[in-house]
């Protein structure tokens, strides 16, 4: 796959990111869409299995279309930051990412992201960027998370 995702948590004064990456592995400049309605995060649960999350209620980030300024070019060999969200984690019961919940996870799931962009037109796509514009799919799974608070 020419453009994996790396995933990762960072944590900065006492807060937790997602860190979502898209490492351009190609050796020609590519531009991806860095919107949540773009990406799809899953949380490994108690079976191992992924499974989708649940719009928080009052989110409205996967129903807006994206802006030209969510348009990234990542150059050849280039790593970019796609999202940055924040993670909430309570034991046992809920992991929180960005808009989405996820209802009883893994004691300490790994996450999964996949980058599916639109084959077709994609909207507000600047036109210097169009024929290096990179629909997916791309996606890649973090290590094993264990972060909790109340």
């Amino acid at each position: 796959m020419p453009v994996p995702l790396q995933l990762r948590v960072l944590t900065e004064n006492e807060q937790h990111f997602l860190l979502i990456e898209a490492d351009n592995q190609t050796n020609e400049a590519i531009t991806l869409v860095a919107h949540p309605r773009y990406l799809l995060i899953e949380v490994e649960n108690e079976f191992g299995q992924y499974t989708r999350g649940v719009a928080v209620a009052g989110s409205v980030a996967k129903s807006e279309l994206p802006k030209s300024t969510h348009y990234l070019t990542a150059g050849p060999q280039q790593r970019v930051t796609l999202l940055r969200l924040p993670l909430i984690s309570r034991s046992g019961i809920e992991i929180v990412i960005g808009e989405e919940r996820f209802l009883e996870p893994r004691s300490k799931p790994r996450i999964r992201a996949t980058y599916k962009a639109a084959d077709r037109t994609m909207p507000n796509l600047p036109r210097n960027v169009q024929k290096s514009f990179f629909p997916g799919p791309a996606d890649g799974i973090s290590e094993p998370v264990a972060i909790y608070t109340s």
